[in-house]
């Protein structure tokens, strides 16, 4: 035979040969399919959950989420595992919308995402959403703003993870039933923005946000009214101290049905601002932290900022200071005079001081005249040294008034 003929037999056998192994492979795939199509159907026969009202398999089904926290959707997990165990298992998880309501979108996120995240929203059905969106670096990707703006109008609680406040700008679409909105990691947020963001939500009960930083507008923002926002926390999550210049919110809000504010001490804000807001609004605000920072510790001044917190009968007070100072003129203040400035207050703490023990005795004469304080926290990281101790003798006090007391480590045990 020629070289051309042999070149020629050769292609033959090789094309028959790639040919043949297409076709086992085809075969393979066709016989494992045929395999785990055997093992759905028995499965399905021998799973009581078959036989079971679809109420209580999908109950059974729901005991396998985790019980707190977020859900990340795998295959490996529930409730996407649900649907590769049988045909049963599937048509029960697809038919349990309640399976379908929490999320974790984690960022950088797998290719064609978008996709899954619509159908996991559409197997809820109509059932109020959980969002959590957590953004390491950069901003959200487009196609998952498109997915969440769809289905906005279905989001009870939404959470965002995020180091600038761009990475949400294209959320603009309302949010009427989101009840829960909490957003960490903002370093920095424009007044303007932060008002806007919050008018998406005009139904909030429970708020943990960024303390705006700035304000770059030309015009004062338009007032914000929040009728049943219940919690607030400011500045909880952002990594360095805050000062205002110019961008306390307080002005423009207006919150009716505020009982928890909690402002976090990284946030330099001025007592005044406070004061004015809760003055105008009258909330019924039943608990505050804050880390005041006076610049006068004059009676009158304390009084002023003070007056208000009595007149909405304020019940739980925490302040935020390492100022032995400070601290020893509001105790003083507390209890000054025939009665009390803050008659219904039931729980003071100071968080952040570890004082000597001239402070103790002036502790001691504020417990001993606000009888109606039924309990007293001290707390600060450096409790937890054992070197710090405090005094047998003020020990010994503090323990016979009728008022709980902790001095430590919070959720430590107390040093009294």
């Amino acid at each position: 035979m020629s070289v051309a003929e042999l070149q020629k037999w050769l292609k033959e056998i090789s094309s028959s040969i790639t040919q043949q192994k297409r076709l086992h492979k085809q075969r393979l795939r066709d016989l494992e399919q045929s395999r785990s199509d055997v093992r759905r159907q028995l499965n399905e026969l021998r799973d009581p959950l078959a036989r079971l009202p679809l109420e209580v398999s999908s109950e059974i089904f729901m005991q396998s989420l985790p019980p707190l926290g977020w859900i990340v959707p795998s295959p490996y997990r529930p409730p996407m595992l649900l649907l590769n165990v049988c045909n049963s298992w599937s048509d029960i998880a697809l038919a349990t919308p309640a399976l379908w309501t929490n999320v974790d979108v984690l960022f950088p996120r797998a290719e064609g995402f978008e996709a899954l995240l619509d159908r996991w929203f559409d197997r809820a059905k109509s059932r109020p959403l959980s969002i959590a969106l957590g953004v390491e670096e950069g901003d959200l990707d487009e196609e998952i703003q498109l997915v969440v703006n769809e289905h906005a109008h279905r989001v009870e609680t939404l959470e965002i993870n995020a180091d600038s406040a761009s990475s949400i700008s294209d959320l603009k679409n309302p949010f009427p039933l989101l009840k829960t909105f909490h957003i960490r990691g903002f370093q920095s947020i424009d007044l303007a923005v932060w008002l806007d963001i919050l008018r998406l939500a005009p139904n909030l009960h429970e708020c943990i946000f960024p303390y705006p930083t700035y304000f770059h507008g030309r015009m004062k923002p338009e007032g914000l009214t929040l009728a049943h926002l219940h919690h607030l926390r400011l500045g909880e999550y952002m990594p360095l101290t805050v000062y205002c210049q110019g961008s306390c919110p307080f002005p423009y809000l207006t919150l009716p049905s505020l009982r928890t504010l909690a402002i976090s001490s990284k946030i330099d804000i001025d007592p005044n601002e406070l004061s004015e807001f809760i003055l105008r609004t009258r909330p019924p605000l039943k608990s505050l932290s804050i880390s005041p920072k006076f610049t006068d510790l004059s009676a009158q001044t304390l009084n002023e900022f003070f007056r208000p917190l009595r007149i909405i009968e304020l019940a739980d007070l925490e302040l935020v200071s390492d100022s032995v100072p400070e601290t020893t003129a509001i105790l003083e203040l507390l209890a000054s005079g025939p009665q009390t400035i803050l008659p219904t207050l039931r729980t003071l703490t100071i968080s952040g001081l570890c004082p000597e023990r001239i402070w103790y005795t002036t502790l001691l004469d504020t417990l001993r005249q606000c009888a109606h304080i039924n309990e007293f926290r001290l707390h600060g990281d450096r409790y937890a040294d054992d070197t710090y101790t405090v005094d047998d003798d003020i020990v010994s006090a503090l323990r016979e008034l009728p008022t709980k007391i902790h001095v430590g480590r919070k959720g430590d045990r107390s040093l009294v």
